[in-house]
């Protein structure tokens, strides 16, 4: 993986440069505001299970909350202001674990490959591989 490099997220040009502020969204997040209930599935922190209506239900019940979220950033590897291959490809692996860290979705498009924005650490670890996967001789993609 190539090693981050402090750079600022204005170096990312898509739409106009990197959007700011916080929004509030109806999807899963960690604010006391409860949304919904579902259904819990294997994995869900045990302090969000619902104990009322699990027992009302007989069926474990997770609390699902609104979270204040940053807009989506996607990074473009093309558009990128720096035009060493190197320092590019570290000042992206910078932007994606600091820009994820503080839960702001991030996807990127890189050669023909496009990742909607997320913030799973499995999608994560995927954006990371292509960057560190850039410019490998084994590496399949046309440059």
């Amino acid at each position: 993986m190539p090693r981050p490099i402090k750079c600022d997220e204005n170096v990312a040009k898509e739409n106009g440069g990197a959007q700011r502020g916080e929004q509030t969204v109806d999807q899963a997040g960690f604010d006391p505001d409860i949304l919904w209930l579902r259904n819990y599935f294997a994995g869900d922190p045990i302090r969000y299970i619902h104990w009322k209506a699990s027992a009302r239900t007989d069926i474990l019940k997770t609390k699902q909350f609104s979270s204040a979220t940053l807009p989506p950033l996607i990074l473009d590897f093309d558009n990128i202001v720096i035009q060493n291959i190197e320092r590019k490809l570290s000042c992206l692996t910078y932007l994606i674990m600091t820009l994820t860290n503080k839960n702001r979705p991030v996807g990127l498009r890189i050669r023909k490959k496009f990742f909607e924005p997320g913030l799973s650490r499995r999608h994560r670890f995927r954006m990371l591989n292509e960057l560190a996967l850039y410019g490998d001789p084994d590496d399949k993609h046309p440059d």
